[in-house]
């Protein structure tokens, strides 16, 4: 039996998607067909979720994801290894057994 998906590497379903945005962006008309894919992508995309945290005032719990627009204009931020997320929560939870 024949492969049945399309493979399409992640760097070029992003950059077809900026393509597409930045031509928005800067006014130029696209056919449905090139907004209908970027539709697609953008929901191939959300299939994947990133886990990042952030801690803003380095207290080892991560913060919301409000933290990106923060982070954007101050610089204020860094993240966190997901290692160490996993300890501290693993902490809080024998903390609370204990």
């Amino acid at each position: 039996m024949a492969d049945q998906y399309v493979h399409l590497g992640l760097g070029q379903a992003v950059q077809r998607l900026i393509r597409v945005e930045l031509s928005m962006a800067a006014g130029i008309r696209l056919p449905a067909e090139a907004l209908a894919e970027a539709e697609m992508l953008r929901k191939t995309l959300d299939q994947y979720d990133l886990e990042i945290a952030f801690d803003c005032n380095q207290d080892g719990v991560p913060d919301t994801i409000e933290i990106y627009q923060k982070a954007a204009d101050t610089s204020c931020c860094r993240l966190i290894e997901p290692d160490k997320v996993m300890s501290h929560r693993n902490r809080k939870d024998n903390s609370r057994r204990g």
